[in-house]
């Protein structure tokens, strides 16, 4: 039978980790574990300690002198060697929501999991669970990721669940968490300490400037990490997306308009960067743009492989702008389209205002489409 082994990184997490804890044994069977605490001050070890041991489950704490993320990570791994066939790998402030289903057996060398921050908003997969073995590591200063053999097995969990990042851990509770964290990134790639990370090093640098809202800071790593061909193409669109929307947000529409058409040509088959070039030319009234921007992207689907996925944009916004454009050009075939797709997302009031152009649909109506109308 494969034992599952519940690898984790701790420090000062008193006050959310019994609630983690609970959710995760509610959600996930696992047989040990192992964890790693890095320099708690509060009752962290303590709590992990006692909720175990009424759970009756058996495992081990560790106390281990911080470094950094991959360092630190790789001692919760060396202590879990031989406790288990698998690893997972918990955030002390992430959240199972839905039902995470693994598969019986496991057979892949690693899985990625679905992630998304608290409210949806962007999805992500991330590999949380591998098999426990020394050529399988963490790599990173910081926003680490396991490092592979080349060849190896990777598979995806999907189902009705997702892994929720809560960023209610204690290095949250740092008012300059990002600050630290981008100035940490700009010494690893001044000290050339990973030179095949760089590119990873300068788009989360440029992320952590963002977050930091220091946008004049975060936009010459954006700007940097969009021109650069090496690493994964995805953090190169997520830079030229960000730079867009960091120009936007300065009023030079100019620069944000050319940022967005570079994420476009990066990956066409993102929906993010042509709803925001569609958005932007409606809000300036410029709206055959905006209807081509937005024809664009009408029949993409989202996919978690990529970096960072709005899926409201899949899901309602290129909608919304292709529905807005087209009554305005008259275009109503394709703007019931995006009506339709309203009326049967989440967000079917943004389609409300449109009714009186009922008319003007009619000669497409489907026949499901009353009962939504209905509602």
């Amino acid at each position: 039978m494969t034992k599952i082994v519940l690898n984790m990184i701790v420090k000062d997490e008193a006050h959310i980790i019994e609630e983690t804890l609970e959710n995760l044994v509610s959600n996930l069977a696992f047989d040990y574990w192992v964890i790693s605490d890095t320099g708690s001050t509060d009752q962290t070890p303590e709590i992990i300690k006692t909720f175990f041991k009424e759970k009756g489950i058996k495992g081990e704490l560790f106390y281990d002198k911080w470094q950094n993320f991959a360092h630190n990570r790789n001692k919760a791994l060396e202590h879990a060697r031989g406790k288990g066939d698998y690893i997972f790998v918990f955030d002390a402030d992430d959240k199972i929501e839905g039902e995470l289903s693994l598969p019986d057996p496991l057979t892949a060398d690693a899985y990625y999991l679905e992630f998304s921050t608290e409210f949806a908003e962007t999805v992500y997969r991330r590999i949380s669970l591998f098999k426990n073995r020394p050529d399988i590591y963490w790599r990173g200063v910081l926003h680490e990721f396991i490092d592979l053999p080349e060849g190896s097995s990777i598979s995806t969990i999907l189902g009705a669940y997702r892994l929720i990042s809560r960023r209610k851990g204690s290095r949250n509770l740092d008012e300059k968490k990002y600050l630290k964290d981008a100035q940490l990134l700009e010494k690893a790639i001044l000290d050339n300490q990973d030179p095949d990370l760089l590119p990873r090093y300068v788009f989360y640098c440029g992320r952590s400037y963002r977050d930091a809202d220091e946008p004049k800071r975060a936009l010459p790593w954006f700007e940097k990490r969009a021109h650069m061909t090496e690493g994964w193409s995805e953090e190169a669109y997520c830079s030229a997306l960000t730079a867009g929307n960091l120009y936007e947000n300065q009023g030079n529409l100019k620069m944000a308009d050319y940022w967005w058409e570079q994420a476009t040509v990066i990956n066409p088959k993102r929906a993010e960067a042509w709803h925001q070039l569609a958005r932007s030319h409606r809000e300036r009234q410029e709206h055959h743009l905006a209807f081509a921007f937005a024809y664009m992207a009408k029949d993409l689907e989202a996919d978690t492989a990529n970096l960072f996925v709005w899926q409201s944009s899949y899901d309602y916004w290129v909608a919304f702008e292709l529905l807005s454009a087209g009554v305005q050009l008259g275009r109503f075939q394709e703007a019931y389209e995006g009506f339709s797709k309203l009326l049967k997302s989440s967000q079917k009031e943004l389609a409300r205002p449109f009714y009186k152009h009922l008319e003007n649909f009619l000669p497409y109506l489907d026949a499901d489409i009353l009962q939504y109308l209905a509602d």
